[in-house]
């Protein structure tokens, strides 16, 4: 009797914890941005959006201008496209986004 009363707890704590994963599954989508760069410090970079808000990156490991011919700041002024991966909770507890490409725009 007491195996079996120790099954059945630990299946419906199974069920218990297998529900409350499927409820916070992390769903991502990809979005692209266009944002003028004005500059860094240290490993935070400052853009403006087009809706004029500010937007900080921050890349401590310095990958953001890693496949550009100069360094950050020669591209002071210049419009960037970037792709933005967003990740949010499904019960909207959390939200982060990361920039996942990044490119000078021609328009």
């Amino acid at each position: 009797m007491k195996y079996i009363t120790t099954f059945i707890g630990s299946l419906l704590l199974f069920i218990t914890t297998s529900n409350h994963l499927e409820t916070s599954k992390i769903k991502s989508t990809n979005t692209i941005k266009y944002a003028i760069f004005d500059g860094n410090e240290g490993d935070l970079y400052f853009f403006t959006d087009i809706d004029e808000k500010a937007v900080t990156i921050k890349d401590k490991d310095t990958l953001l201008f890693k496949h550009f011919d100069h360094q950050a700041n020669y591209y002071v002024g210049k419009k960037f496209k970037f792709i933005v991966k967003s990740n949010e909770l499904i019960n909207n507890v959390c939200e982060s986004n990361s920039v996942t490409e990044i490119e000078l725009s021609s328009n």
